[in-house]
């Protein structure tokens, strides 16, 4: 806050590389293999949140131009250079067909692509514009029926685009786009009204710790969570009197052991972020 927008920048671009640095770090450690890769959820964090940064300079109606065009031109690039199997078959797409012209070859999980970078975009805009909206000064009702009417919009356009760009993860479609906007934003909305009309608060305060410190848990998460979870297994094997279930207690265990570790941070107030 008071900072310029030159100030704001710089603070963009030095998150971005720590991102892009901890994201390399992490998909080598998984691999077991030290190289470079561009599709990671901190890398797109990264680049989709740098993005943003131009993005909202402009005044909303034509940052949500710039939105739609974003999802049209994306799906246009898949509709007008099909595959041998159609245009969104996992390895046939245009995305995939560019990886490969560029790059020499796909990911691990082949139907993720470069180009779900630009979708991205959309769903990190809607996350904006949906903060921006709570931070107004409009009073709470008209706050949660914008948020409300945006989850109608959002779920609508998925559905009703699906039978031409079919709801795709792998491939970050305009209706995938749309529709996980819906769900995040009702996910949101259903925390806001917890929060500021019931006043349910101490069960949220879970979330808060896994979120404040939600970037050493993704980490932990992708790095260390087969030691965390051969650990738990080797100290519960009596659970396996429980059968099919002992798998599931095991899981929950494993997630509370990182909750207990975030919460030991969070009480010494450590916080890592970018």
């Amino acid at each position: 806050e008071g900072e310029d927008k030159r100030e704001i920048f710089k603070h963009f671009l030095k998150r971005a590389a720590i991102l892009i640095v901890i994201s390399e770090i992490v998909i080598s450690i998984e691999t077991n293999n030290l190289h470079l890769q561009f599709h990671n959820i901190l890398t797109q964090v990264a680049f989709t949140s740098l993005i943003c940064f131009f993005i909202m300079q402009l005044q909303l109606r034509y940052q949500v131009l710039v939105a739609f065009l974003l999802l049209v031109g994306h799906s246009v690039l898949y509709l007008i250079f099909p595959g041998a199997d159609g245009p969104f078959q996992p390895v046939t797409n245009f995305g995939a067909v560019l990886d490969r012209l560029i790059m020499g070859h796909n990911y691990r999980m082949a139907p993720c692509v470069n180009l779900n970078t630009i979708p991205e975009v959309v769903n990190v805009l809607a996350g904006i514009w949906t903060g921006k909206l709570i931070q107004s000064p409009f009073p709470f009702r008209k706050k949660f029926l914008f948020m409300l009417g945006g989850v109608v919009l959002a779920f609508t356009s998925a559905l009703l685009l699906s039978p031409l760009v079919p709801i795709n993860k792998w491939l970050w479609t305009a209706s995938y786009t749309l529709y996980t906007i819906g769900w995040s934003i009702l996910g949101l909305a259903l925390f806001y009204f917890l929060d500021v009309v019931l006043k349910v608060r101490r069960p949220l305060f879970f979330f808060l710790v896994v979120g404040m410190n939600s970037l050493i848990v993704y980490c932990i998460g992708e790095i260390l969570v087969g030691w965390v979870r051969h650990s738990v297994e080797v100290l519960t094997r009596w659970l396996s009197v429980m059968g099919e279930l002992a798998p599931v207690v095991q899981s929950c265990l494993v997630f509370l052991a990182i909750w207990c570790f975030v919460y030991w941070l969070y009480r010494r107030k450590i916080f890592i972020r970018a």
